[in-house]
């Protein structure tokens, strides 16, 4: 999955606290009704966007948090069509997730929804909404059929959204921003929205640097982002503010790289303590 849809749907999506889920009855859907038919089609091998670089393509992501008070290990691998994803399947030891891609137009890398299931059992689905060739919204529901987050992206100027909103239902509380994004070339570079967060007043500013080398995901055609940065992130700070009271957190990257100039090994730290490394396998295309 695109670098931006991991650092913000799931950080937006929370990383402030564990997503709330209604309980109630739902017998009028099974698992078979919420499952969206595939699009049998061909992918588009010649798009202008990856037609010059290196002909390889990221296979798997093994990614390890050394956090206490124990480190976690995860592999994500990679299946394509084409160049355009259709599984990923993650596997931290314990769990096995699977999120299967499927395409209202593969051609174009237009997603119709992402399916997710953990150790064969559906547990939720993002639903995506295009128009005119540019995604208009993600709406994420879980296994109830409630809606967990949506973001919404507007005012496209270049092929990129200048406008963003979240809604969210957390344990606490629905979660509502909105705000602007900011680029340098294709690399986003901000976020700032505030809003509300149930009676609270909420700013989420996040802010981005980059290399100069290939992203990690730039061979890939499939976006569940509106863009794809062509660099990769070398630090990301956030600053979040509840009622007047802030909670900042900064993360630093660092990187080795292979002959063609794409990640083949990474390691963060952050200001919380945190830390992890990741590893980059990828195989010709």
């Amino acid at each position: 999955m695109k670098k931006l849809s991991l650092l913000l749907l799931a950080m937006l999506s929370l990383s402030l606290v564990n997503c709330k889920k209604d309980k109630s009855d739902d017998s009028s859907s099974t698992d078979d009704d919420k499952k969206p038919v595939p699009v049998t089609v061909t992918s588009n091998e010649n798009s202008s966007r990856i037609q010059n670089l290196p002909n390889i393509i990221i296979k798997q992501i093994t990614d390890v948090q050394s956090k206490n008070p124990s480190a976690t290990s995860t592999t994500s691998n990679y299946e394509y069509n084409g160049r355009h994803t259709v599984k990923i399947t993650t596997n931290d030891g314990t769990d096995v997730t699977v999120a299967d891609y499927y395409y209202a137009d593969m051609d174009n890398g237009i997603l119709d929804s992402i399916v997710y299931k953990k150790n064969g059992q559906f547990t939720s689905v993002d639903k995506f909404e295009v128009s005119n060739g540019h995604l208009q919204q993600v709406t994420n529901f879980d296994d109830n059929n409630q809606i967990r987050y949506q973001t919404t992206f507007s005012n496209y100027v270049d092929g990129k959204p200048q406008q963003i909103s979240i809604y969210a239902m957390t344990v606490a509380d629905a979660l509502n921003l909105s705000g602007t994004l900011t680029y340098n070339g294709n690399d986003l570079t901000g976020i700032l929205t505030s809003g509300t967060w149930g009676t609270d007043s909420v700013t989420l500013n996040i802010t981005y640097t980059h290399d100069t080398k290939n992203n990690v995901f730039l061979n890939v055609e499939t976006l569940p982002w509106p863009t794809v940065d062509d660099h990769n992130i070398i630090s990301m700070t956030n600053q979040m503010t509840i009622s007047g009271m802030s909670f900042p957190k900064t993360t630093t990257y660092t990187y080795t790289y292979n002959s063609e100039d794409y990640p083949s090994t990474s390691t963060y730290t952050a200001t919380d303590g945190s830390g992890g490394s990741s590893e980059y396998v990828y195989e010709d295309k």
